[in-house]
């Protein structure tokens, strides 16, 4: 699978290292502003090929002919974008985020680009609308990370609670809506397998992991730098679910189906595969009380593309 990645921030470079050792990427393309960024890192990985498993090319390519490689890509990853700072909010990088997108990426999107685009650019709901609406690529081929890294913590955040403790992997439960501190924790049935927690109890500890997993980034941010590890790890989950066909249940970010012309993605558990996502698990909305918090969730996307006077160009 030829991948590409567009972005060389923290992210983007944390992830084109960890794509070189992954099974199912055959060629690298990392897409850059400029190529003087990340020449010394493609040169680095180049030298590594030697150990890589079936990756056997890395190559920068500045933005400016990102263009000519769009046919060619399997998986795109959008990592550009400017960081979010202490005392702001994912949304307020909303319109300048968009605008770097409309710039770049989006035109060269219309040169025969048929693969799949993985969003990791903040906000991450959002900016995966904008490519599906404005970029034209189809919606099941447009996946934002979304939740994933949430549900990852609210897994890890609930195995520290139960007796006898539990591998996160272990724990059955989801963080879907959107990639905020609004998002909505779902916990069915026994949250572990052997696992006998009163319900009453069981809802306070969800309660408690809720509260954490909203607070995970800021716990572990250094100065400048964001979350690495989970973001990087979950991006990969989803690649190789994509690569691997795996047909996994992720917390992707994907179209709403039912929110007509608004077009609005957020994370609900798909099955990912190799053309993107399958299926979208909408029986968790039969739920009134998830499915009156993902509303609540919309009505916050919608005020944002609102401000942004977004909504009213979308047909």
């Amino acid at each position: 699978m030829k991948v590409g990645v567009w972005g060389a921030g923290s992210i983007g470079a944390g992830l084109a290292y960890r794509l070189t050792t992954l099974p199912v990427v055959s060629e690298l393309v990392w897409i850059n502003r400029t190529i003087q960024k990340i020449e010394k890192q493609v040169i680095d990985l180049t030298h590594g090929l030697s150990f890589a498993p079936t990756c056997h090319t890395v190559r920068a390519c500045e933005q400016a002919h990102a263009a000519r490689e769009m046919p060619t890509l399997d998986l795109l990853v959008l990592t550009l974008g400017a960081s979010v700072k202490e005392g702001e909010t994912r949304d307020q990088k909303y319109p300048v985020n968009a605008g770097m997108l409309r710039e770049s990426v989006l035109p060269a999107l219309q040169a025969g680009f048929k693969g799949i685009i993985l969003v990791i650019t903040n906000p991450v709901d959002l900016v995966a609308r904008l490519v599906h609406v404005e970029g034209g690529v189809a919606a099941d081929k447009v996946l934002g990370l979304g939740t994933v890294v949430e549900t990852a913590r609210l897994r890890s955040s609930l195995a520290s609670y139960l007796s006898p403790r539990r591998a996160p992997r272990d724990v059955r439960a989801y963080a879907v809506g959107t990639h905020d501190p609004q998002f909505v924790p779902i916990v069915n049935g026994e949250v572990a397998a052997g696992d006998n927690t009163p319900g009453e109890v069981l809802e306070g500890i969800v309660e408690c992991a809720r509260r954490e997993v909203a607070n995970g980034a800021e716990r572990v941010k250094t100065g400048e730098r964001s979350s690495l590890h989970p973001i990087v790890e979950g991006a990969v989950e989803v690649i190789e679910a994509i690569g691997l066909n795996k047909r996994s249940a992720l917390t992707v970010s994907v179209l709403d189906p039912d929110s007509g012309e608004d077009k609005l993605f957020y994370s609900m558990p798909c099955t990912v595969g190799r053309d993107g996502n399958l299926r979208r698990f909408d029986d968790i909305l039969g739920d009134s009380a998830v499915r009156d918090q993902i509303s609540r969730c919309c009505d916050s996307l919608r005020a944002v593309l609102q401000a942004a006077d977004e909504l009213p160009r979308v047909t």
